[in-house]
């Protein structure tokens, strides 16, 4: 008997240490990807910059592509190569949990189900990439060069003598108001399309940003209690957080009618939970199916807490409001984090 459990105790181990060791190299591979992009931009900036001023010189712009190709190249190697890690590292991870809860291993059906629902999401998330950019690229650039034209006029306006330029003054002032309002609602669409800022400096802070946001639109009131740091969680894991706070404020503001609504997002020793519970009209769960109005949204929190071995718990009654609560679990280097912080701290 002792001898099973020496074979059990050693399936965990190599499982947990797997997963760290995976979780480390994807984490270094994701800095490395992030200097990439960042001499994709600079030189992609270069090269514009140099058509504008010297568009005769050839030999320099072709030597400049090649070496933005080569880069691309590598850039998109290397993200294939940290898709596959991500998506073997969520494997481990349910791989782990399941053994640690049932001690048997998932099958091949169970993998193949996870495998599904990650390419769902990754097609997903690379959708609202590909139209964040297209939006970039397309009204948001096309409203910002309007207002730019608009002051010009103004400026030139400004410096004439003729008589009844204040009512043209006053037209162009309201036309730079209503564009200026048009492209804060198409940024705000291009964050909630791509994060970028949670890419760039984590969840709390984009977190807070989107919140600051949603407050100045939403017309009720918002309470949010988020902490002053976190474990540090894997990029999918992140993503997930946000998505779900966007779904979930999104169904209270839209479907609920909700006019009050508490976001409480805190960390324990085995997991971190977030909570969102608003004072709208309510639903059955039971009955909601992914044609009913937010249906799509509350299979697809699911689903998305499930890839990283987490859950959505929804809790509604119509007339008495809705709670959704996220909770995943850390793995044991994070849970070891915040033991350590908490050590700390106290």
């Amino acid at each position: 008997m002792k001898s099973l459990e020496a074979f059990y105790q050693a399936t965990a181990d190599v499982l947990a240490a797997s997963e760290n060791q995976l979780e480390a190299i994807q984490s270094r591979l994701g800095a490395q990807l992030a200097e990439l992009e960042q001499e994709c931009s600079r030189l992609h900036l270069h090269i514009e910059e140099l058509l504008l001023e010297h568009p005769q010189e050839n030999h320099e712009l072709e030597r400049l592509r090649q070496a933005e190709d080569r880069l691309t190249q590598a850039l998109t190697q290397g993200q294939l190569l940290s898709r596959q890690l991500r998506d073997f590292v969520q494997l481990l991870r349910l791989a782990r949990h399941q053994f640690h809860e049932r001690g048997v291993l998932p099958g091949n059906d169970i993998a193949q189900q996870l495998a599904v629902r990650q390419a769902m999401i990754h097609a997903q998330e690379e959708e609202r990439r590909r139209l964040a950019r297209e939006i970039h690229d397309g009204p948001a650039q096309v409203l910002a060069n309007a207002i730019l034209s608009v002051q010009f006029a103004a400026r030139v306006l400004a410096r004439t003598e003729d008589g009844g330029k204040g009512a043209v003054l006053e037209e162009l002032e309201r036309i730079e108001r209503l564009l200026r309002e048009g492209l804060s609602e198409t940024r705000r669409f291009m964050i909630e399309l791509q994060p970028v800022l949670l890419h760039q400096q984590g969840l709390l802070p984009a977190l807070r940003h989107y919140l600051e946001t949603f407050q100045r639109l939403f017309q009720g009131e918002l309470v949010v209690h988020l902490p002053e740091t976190l474990p540090p969680l894997t990029p999918d894991q992140e993503l997930t957080v946000f998505r779900v706070v966007q779904e979930a404020l999104h169904n209270a503001q839209r479907h609920a009618r909700a006019r009050r609504i508490m976001l409480t997002l805190s960390a324990t020793s085995a997991d971190i939970v977030l909570e969102v519970a608003d004072d709208g009209q309510g639903f059955r769960p039971s009955a909601v199916t992914t044609t009913s109005s937010g249906g799509f949204g509350l299979k697809g929190m699911r689903e998305r807490a499930e890839v990283v071995g987490g859950e959505v718990t929804i809790w509604s009654e119509p007339g008495a409001g809705t709670r959704i609560t996220l909770r995943l679990p850390l793995t044991p280097q994070l849970a070891e984090y915040h033991a350590v912080e908490g050590q700390t701290a106290g």
